[in-house]
């Protein structure tokens, strides 16, 4: 988590959890997602987990953040009282490579938000890396 960053930002419709360990009555191998959003209104929640792997590995990141989540799901239905909960995975290559259903993924969470910045976010990223392992 970013120093200086609630963990938990709240009104009266929407509560977000930024990663946070999500407490449930049995244990969870995954249990930690970056984003939980939970609509009071309309009683619905998102599970949202970002990941930039190498381009190659985007379609398998999909599945894998997916299935990671399933369990957590079911267990926030339970404990929340949510109608519907949605994982929602944010997965960009390294390179900026994206798949087939990266926009109806981003729709879900917002109709504002901009592809190009989360690629921008994610290509800045693996620049970053390379100049550490490369010393530049």
């Amino acid at each position: 988590m970013i120093t200086g960053q609630k963990a938990i930002v709240e009104n009266e419709s929407v509560k977000l959890l930024w990663d946070m360990r999500i407490q449930t009555d049995r244990e969870l191998a995954h249990n930690k997602p970056d984003i939980i959003v939970f609509n009071k209104d309309k009683r619905t929640c998102l599970i949202i987990d970002v990941t930039c792997p190498f381009d190659h590995r985007v379609p398998e990141g999909e599945r894998e953040k997916i299935d990671r989540y399933d369990e957590l799901k079911w267990e926030l239905k339970r404990i929340q009282n949510c109608r519907e909960i949605k994982i929602v995975p944010i997965v960009i290559g390294a390179f900026g490579t994206i798949s087939r259903r990266f926009h109806s993924w981003l729709t879900q969470i917002s109709q504002d938000l901009h592809f190009d910045l989360l690629q921008k976010a994610c290509l800045l990223g693996t620049a970053r890396i390379l100049r550490h392992v490369l010393n530049i």
